[in-house]
């Protein structure tokens, strides 16, 4: 996570004296608002004109010792306000640092991407005695939406003494478990008793400075999710097995994947066959998991690959239910061929052991079975299916009566462990493959610590790597990925439990009570 005390500053008023907060945007470029500008050259706050050559006091509270106060000299660089336009929604200055480059211990800020609703983000200004507080006193809130076209809502979560007010404008408010910024600070409530802080955000930040204020292109990885079709050109490390893949499924009407939980099973046929098969434009796929239901599922699946759109109308999914049960799969392929024009069907169902886990009844299991024992036993023109399933389960599969089970023990391809060189392709690939203004760099040696740990980790880890790539993307420095970000972060075994307990404390005593009740009731529902 990114130090916010790296990037955080204070502007000075004519008496030295702090009248609003900034952050660091560049080896010699502060961000703060428009009026706090104004405030500190002597105008009226919402004075549009930009200023003329004044110089400015900028203050480094987090450098230098105890009783060291570091400041520096600016002047404005650029000036959002316009003649004719609202004050508020324009009020962004930014400020060039005029003495050399940035004191020990400080750092460019790095701007967050858009962030949904209820993200936790933290602020900080100035106190009435900066002697205990040096550099201000922080507060937590929720980003609870937009306010309007130019500013952010943030309300206030108020534990202790401190609360955002007049000298937190100008200040950059960050998300907690990153550090990167989200907007700055632009008002803040009169009456103690309000928690509503407005935000300037980000995309009216880069607008007023686009040559200098940096947001990393979006993430390449995918944290926990298994990638999907629309990740193909991000998908690495798999492209010999998915070419394999690709010439089984054309040969025979069925093809079993299997491997144990987290190998990248999922990925592999979403982002690795799928897009390899429909690359032509004469096929079509319908995607699904079996569930509790696995005649709805696949049903559904098919009336999307059709061409309806989620969710498909209850009176049009039943139809399709209907169809399954009374004509067959292969019947109802030809349905889904004739509605798209195409001359191939490819039905993926995956995470198979859902068939036998997921409360599914005998009778729901029977129907599914019967279309797939008539799958292989008619091998139907242009229908191939392809399933994903847990090594354990396979045992399972393979016994179901008919010629589906024996012939799905004959085409099962294991998923293989990725050797070093493809590991190395699935760490860096997805960075050399991403667009951005700024290309982002791994710091050397990087990749191959990240490689080195990961081989020599218990079991398949595939999941909890990807959330360390996505985790060392969401804190980076500037464009780099770094050493330093790697190892605090805890390597790839240690990732995903530091962020649970970053995640936990941040939640008051009440929500982590509530958290650790919802927690261990779905454990046990889970358990049965």
């Amino acid at each position: 996570m990114t130090n916010p005390e790296r990037f955080i500053v204070q502007i000075l008023g004519p008496a030295g004296v702090s009248v609003g907060m900034g952050f660091i945007a560049g080896e010699r470029h502060i961000v703060t608002c428009a009026h706090v500008v104004n405030a500190a050259v002597g105008r009226a706050q919402r004075e549009n004109t930009r200023p003329g050559n004044t110089w400015l006091s900028v203050e480094f509270p987090f450098a230098g010792g105890p009783d060291e106060r570091i400041v520096r000299q600016a002047t404005v660089d650029a000036w959002l306000p316009e003649e004719g336009m609202p004050f508020d929604l324009r009020d962004v200055a930014g400020l060039y640092l005029s003495e050399g480059t940035l004191p020990t211990g400080c750092e460019p800020a790095t701007l967050a991407d858009s962030l949904g609703s209820d993200q936790a983000v933290q602020l900080k200004g100035p106190v009435s005695e900066p002697a205990l507080h040096r550099g201000g006193g922080h507060v937590t809130g929720r980003l609870v939406g937009r306010a309007d076209r130019a500013r952010l809502q943030v309300d206030q979560e108020i534990r202790g003494i401190f609360r955002a007010k007049k000298g937190y404008s100008g200040g950059p408010v960050w998300d907690q478990q990153t550090g990167r910024v989200v907007g700055i600070v632009q008002a803040v409530p009169v009456d103690e008793r309000a928690v509503n802080v407005h935000v300037i955000d980000n995309e009216l930040l880069i607008e007023g400075w686009p040559e200098v204020l940096y947001r990393p292109p979006p993430c390449p990885y995918r944290g926990l999710n298994a990638f999907t079709a629309a990740d193909s050109d991000l998908f690495f490390g798999r492209e010999a097995f998915v070419r394999e893949l690709v010439q089984a499924v054309t040969e025979e009407p069925v093809l079993v994947l299997f491997g144990p939980s987290g190998s990248g099973k999922s990925s592999v046929l979403a982002a690795g066959l799928v897009p390899n098969l429909l690359r032509s434009g004469s096929r079509v796929a319908a995607f699904c998991r079996p569930g509790a239901n696995p005649l709805l599922h696949l049903a559904e699946s098919l009336a999307v690959a059709a061409g309806h759109l989620r969710p498909v109308a209850l009176a049009e999914l039943d139809s399709w239910v209907d169809r399954l049960r009374t004509r067959g799969l292969a019947d109802t392929a030809d349905f889904v061929l004739a509605a798209t024009g195409t001359s191939g069907l490819l039905v993926v169902i995956d995470q198979f052991e859902q068939f036998f886990t997921s409360g599914t009844t005998a009778e729901h299991r029977a129907e599914l079975a019967r279309l797939l024992n008539e799958l292989v036993r008619d091998r139907p023109a242009g229908v191939q299916l392809a399933l994903s399933i847990r090594s354990e389960y396979l045992g399972e599969l393979v016994s179901l009566e008919g010629p589906f089970g024996r012939f799905a023990q004959k085409t099962a391809h294991r998923i293989p462990p990725l050797d070093a060189d493809q590991l190395r392709s699935a760490v860096v690939g997805p960075v050399l493959a991403t667009k951005g203004v700024r290309r982002v760099e791994i710091e050397e040696g990087l990749d191959h610590l990240i490689c080195e740990e990961f081989l020599g980790g218990p079991g398949e880890l595939l999941p909890l790597l990807e959330f360390t790539l996505t985790r060392l993307w969401e804190i980076q420095r500037g464009s780099r990925l770094t050493l330093q970000d790697y190892r605090a972060l805890g390597g790839v075994a240690g990732a995903l439990t530091h962020y649970a307990e970053e995640c936990y404390g941040v939640l008051s005593s009440a929500q982590q009570k509530d958290a650790a009740r919802r927690i261990f009731t779905e454990l046990e529902i889970f358990n049965g």
